[in-house]
């Protein structure tokens, strides 16, 4: 009897935990261009993090990506404000999917990550 149940917790484990992925995909572009062929500028701070998520059950709720990506800029944007001459460089965009329970259950986790610099007065 003990083995029995055992090997069923063994077997639904397994199950379950086939059940989940996780998908991460990366874009560096953004809908603005800075020329940095130039050395006119230098890094203020670099390393700044943005993060969103969005929860969906059933394939209901969350955000479009373009709302993930909005918000994981703007919290990004206010714990670091921008002074005159400054601008953000080298923006990366982070998508991570994870699927739980056969896709029953789906998180989606924007991470933007990028670099202030400021441009020298002429």
């Amino acid at each position: 009897m003990k083995r029995n149940l055992v090997f069923g917790i063994i077997a639904f484990s397994v199950i379950l935990l086939s059940s989940c992925r996780a998908i991460l995909t990366g874009n560096s572009t953004n809908g603005t261009t800075i020329n940095l062929s130039e050395a006119n500028f230098s890094y203020v701070q670099k390393g700044l993090v943005g993060h969103s998520k969005a929860t969906y059950i059933l394939s209901i709720g969350g955000f479009n990506h373009d709302g993930l990506i909005k918000e994981a800029k703007e919290n990004m944007v206010r714990m670091n404000s921008l002074k005159d001459n400054q601008a953000i460089a080298n923006m990366t965009i982070d998508i991570k999917n994870k699927f739980l329970l056969f896709g029953l259950y789906q998180q989606e986790i924007c991470t933007i990550s990028a670099d202030i610099i400021e441009f020298r007065k002429k």
